[in-house]
């Protein structure tokens, strides 16, 4: 996907009521029914060399997560990394609902990590259970990009 397809994303989610949606600040409580993840190629320069002999993933990443309410915060880099950024997105009400987001990409990165985004490298989605312990059932859908 080149840097002139991210300007727009369009993205479905539901999940079961019982859905435990956690903290994202907090490392024993970050479970979230939806993660979507968009994940940027490694930006160039004298030290993209020092960031390839890192491990891990070479690019950035925005984070949306479902966080009801959305609450926007100063610092909204990940406890992993300060690669990834968090983008809050409201969680459907009620829970079980289907929620329909429309998010500029290219503006929340610009945003988060203060310069324009390369190309993105691949999208990811997940639902993230290990703190809570509890079982979480999500569905995905009509995940796309657009000028």
């Amino acid at each position: 996907m080149t840097d002139r397809d991210h300007g727009f994303s369009f993205f479905c989610f539901g999940t079961g009521p019982d859905c435990f949606s956690g903290n994202w600040r907090d490392p024993d409580a970050d479970d979230f029914p939806l993660r979507l993840f968009v994940i940027f190629k490694e930006s160039g320069g004298l030290f993209s060399f020092f960031k390839r002999l890192r491990p891990g993933f070479r690019g950035d990443a925005l984070l949306y997560v479902s966080d009801a309410p959305s609450r926007p915060e100063a610092n909204r880099s990940s406890l992993v990394t300060d690669r990834i950024k968090i983008v809050p997105v409201e969680r459907p009400e009620p829970a079980d609902a289907w929620g329909r987001q429309t998010r500029n990409v290219r503006d929340d990165y610009v945003e988060l990590f203060g310069h324009a985004p390369r190309d993105v490298a691949a999208v990811a989605v997940m639902n993230d259970t290990d703190n809570s312990g509890t079982e979480c059932v999500s569905r995905f859908g009509d995940i796309h990009f657009s000028d």
